[in-house]
């Protein structure tokens, strides 16, 4: 995760996030867990908009994350407004990786980076080959993100 970036990932899905009081620690800044729920938040709509349904999760796929890395960057406040970028970094036989930025609005500075590995399980729980069609589906649904807005989700 490069220190120097600022905010430029390609091919990425998008969703903006806007800080919540009950977010906050005794400090006044985001708890550092929080994160992750952002994170999570921008993988499951990745997963939406690439036609794996979240409501389709026990019927028809499951992933399982095995790792988590996040570099926090800067502090995030009360009132701040946020995009949680979520990228494909890697697809292997049976996991995927994906690399997400947290990213303050309106300058798109980076306030955190992470990569998330993610394991497709059968539904006994076992790993299992990814779908045939799952990178394809992926940089299908990203055609032309960076022609038009993307849609947001408000938190």
């Amino acid at each position: 995760m490069d220190e120097s970036a600022t905010g430029s990932q390609v091919d990425a899905f998008e969703i903006e996030i806007a800080v919540r009081t009950y977010e906050l620690d005794m400090l006044g800044h985001v708890n550092n867990a929080v994160y992750l729920n952002w994170l999570e938040q921008g993988r499951l709509s990745a997963m939406e908009r690439c036609g794996y349904s979240v409501r389709s999760l026990a019927r028809d796929w499951l992933t399982n994350i095995v790792r988590a890395e996040v570099d926090f960057r800067s502090p995030t406040l009360y009132g701040d407004r946020l995009i949680v970028t979520t990228a494909l970094a890697r697809v292997g036989r049976t996991s995927f990786s994906l690399a997400s930025e947290i990213l303050r609005l309106p300058d798109r500075e980076i306030v955190a980076e992470a990569l998330a590995v993610l394991v497709w399980l059968d539904g006994d729980g076992r790993p299992t080959p990814l779908p045939a069609d799952f990178e394809a589906r992926w940089k299908a649904s990203l055609s032309g993100v960076g022609e038009r807005k993307p849609p947001t989700e408000r938190a």
